[in-house]
Parts: structure tokens; sequence; C-alpha cells
């Protein structure tokens, strides 16, 4: 629920009347049910693909298709968290027979660590636009929308993970090497 706060925004529109307080308060009561807010915070949270089966072999419904960001990690993309929805009011998790604590979907971390640190990254304040130098490279004759493009990509640079941030400046090194 704390990330469905700190993502108000982007929840707002799927919450009825988009009180997203009100509907945080409510949901984390004890007894309250979660339902497809709930489990499309969820599959933001451990960047997974989430399929909901009912009555078919084919998913019924999938939230967020998990991100693959390079080569090396086509081999490594998680096996979807699948879930059955039973009478229009129920969700049970779907593991195979064999399954055991060796396939957990995230291993090594501590309990609730993993959800602690993506909430707290989107709790870091972000570098807004500076506005004064937009202002004086336009001054200076720039193209607005080459100065705006400019200072997004600094606000990404300084956002970045640096390993993300020093592999794609290797590959993009080697792909201009091979031009």
């Amino acid at each position: 629920m704390e990330y469905i706060g700190v993502e108000k925004d982007y929840f707002r529109s799927f919450i009825e009347g988009g009180k997203v307080d009100e509907y945080i308060e409510r949901k984390s009561q004890n007894g309250v049910w979660g339902d497809d807010i709930e489990i499309q915070a969820m599959s933001e949270i451990y960047n997974l693909a989430i399929e909901i089966y009912a009555y078919s072999t084919k998913p019924m419904k999938t939230f967020h298709e998990a991100q693959v960001e390079d080569d090396d990690q086509i081999a490594e993309k998680p096996i979807p968290l699948r879930l059955s929805y039973h009478g229009g009011s129920h969700y049970n998790c779907i593991v195979a027979q064999d399954w055991n604590e060796g396939h957990a979907l995230i291993k090594g971390l501590q309990p609730g660590q993993l959800e602690e640190e993506h909430i707290s990254s989107l709790k870091e304040p972000v570098e807004p636009i500076d506005e004064q130098a937009l202002k004086k490279a336009l001054d200076s004759g720039s193209k607005e929308e080459e100065c705006k493009e400019t200072s997004i990509v600094k606000q990404v640079y300084l956002q970045a993970d640096p390993q993300k941030l020093r592999k794609m400046i290797q590959q993009s090194r080697e792909e201009f090497e091979t031009q």
C-alpha cells in the first residue's frame, strides 16, 4: 500500500473518485482483500509479469511484462507469477508440483528488503530541470527542444543505476567502434 501511496499520481485514475489516501486507508485494514490495483503495484515492485488464469490455459489477464534490458538477462528472465482466479473473488498461486524453496522468485534477500529498497528509491528527491540554465541557453539561440532534451538527459544520468549506466555506455562504444 505504501508503493501505491508513493505512486499516487499514477494509481489515482484507477481508483474510484481518485481518493487514493482513503483507498489506502481502507485497503490497509485487516481482512480487506486486494484486487487489480494491488496486483499491478506488486508486479511493478518486483518487475515481474503476473498472469491470471480462470477456467482456461490462456491467461485471462497479464500485468506488467517483465523488463529484459539486455541479451544477458534473456536467459535469466524470471518466471511469471501465475495466479488462478475463482468464483469472482479469490486468487490462488499456481506452482509446479515439484516447486520448493530452491525455486524462489527472488533469492538472497530478507523479507521486505526489496520492497523497502524500491519504495525508498522512489521517495528520493528528483532534481528539477534547471530553469535558469534552460532560459540562458534559449536566450543564446539554442533550440528549445534541444535544451530540454539535454536537461532531461542530465536528469536521467544523475538518477541512473551506475552499473547499468556503465554497461550502456560500454555497449554504445562497442556499437560505435563497429561502424
